[in-house]
C-alpha cells in the first residue's frame, strides 16, 4: 500500500474521488412544490456518500495516527462549521423540516469532504490523479 499512497486515509478518499461522476442515488420520499412533482423536491441518498463515511471510519481505523488541519486551513474549517450550524438551526423554521434536514445532511457531508481533502495527511497529488 504504500508503493502508491502514503496512507490508508488517502487511498480510501482516492476511490471516493474516482467514483464521485458516477452518482447513483436511493430516492426514498418525494415533495411536490406548488403540487408539481420536481428535482428539488426529491429526497435521496447518494451511494458516494456512503461509500464517503465507510471511507473516512475506514481511513480513521486502519491509520493510527491523529488527523490534523494545516494552519491555513482552519480558518475555512471554522467557517465552514459556523456556517453548517447556522444552516441547521434555520431548518427548525422551515415549512417542510424534514425535507429541509435531507438536504442538509448533503451540505455536511459534502463540508466534511472539503475537511477530509485539507488534512494535512491526505496528499491532494493521488486524490487529482484518482480524479482524472
Amino acid at each position: 500500500m504504500k508503493r502508491w499512497f502514503p496512507d490508508w486515509t488517502t487511498a480510501l478518499l482516492s476511490i471516493v474521488v474516482f467514483v464521485l461522476p458516477w452518482q447513483t442515488r436511493w430516492m426514498y420520499a418525494e415533495a411536490t412544490i406548488a403540487g408539481a412533482h420536481t428535482e428539488f423536491g426529491v429526497m435521496s441518498v447518494y451511494g458516494v456518500e456512503l461509500l464517503f463515511l465507510a471511507a473516512l471510519i475506514g481511513g480513521r481505523l486502519l491509520d493510527k495516527t491523529p488527523w490534523t488541519i494545516a494552519k491555513q486551513h482552519q480558518l475555512p474549517v471554522r467557517l465552514g462549521a459556523v456556517a453548517i450550524i447556522a444552516i441547521t438551526v434555520g431548518t427548525a423554521f422551515a415549512d417542510r423540516s424534514l425535507f429541509s434536514l435531507s438536504i442538509i445532511v448533503h451540505l455536511a457531508l459534502a463540508y466534511v469532504l472539503f475537511v477530509a481533502i485539507v488534512l494535512e495527511r491526505v496528499t491532494l497529488k493521488h486524490l487529482l490523479f484518482a480524479f482524472i
